[in-house]
């Protein structure tokens, strides 16, 4: 129900946040390093 659907949110919420994280850090390592 319900809680199964909010659950689902906030772990997709987390899994894109995690990416954009890594995301960012490659970009910032490319700059800064590559």
């Amino acid at each position: 129900g319900t809680d199964n659907d909010c659950q689902r949110v906030a772990q997709a919420l987390e899994t894109t946040a995690q990416d954009t994280e890594s995301y960012q850090w490659g970009m910032f390592a490319l700059e800064r390093f590559g």
